[in-house]
């Protein structure tokens, strides 16, 4: 059931990295991009941990996708999907 908002969620943050790749975006405004990603996608936002970094006016998002283990709850990271650094 988690897979619909996991897909939606890389989906949208790609989308965010692409748009960072090709013109000049603030921190702030990927930032806000972000939180919104995560409200719309509330069931899935925990299972991602999201960075955005501004270097040389430039900002570049970057994150890693947890997964769900076989035993309990427990997570581990698996995948990482990285912007421009």
């Amino acid at each position: 059931m988690h897979e619909r908002f996991i897909v939606r969620m890389e989906t949208a943050l790609e989308k965010v990295r692409s748009s960072c790749e090709k013109r000049r975006c603030k921190k702030e405004v990927i930032d806000r991009r972000v939180g919104r990603i995560k409200t719309k996608n509330s069931r899935g936002a925990g299972l991602f941990d999201i960075k955005v970094v501004e270097s040389e006016g430039r900002a570049s998002i970057s994150w890693t996708k947890k997964v769900r283990g076989a035993i309990g709850q427990r997570y581990r990271r698996v995948v990482i999907c990285c912007g421009r650094m």
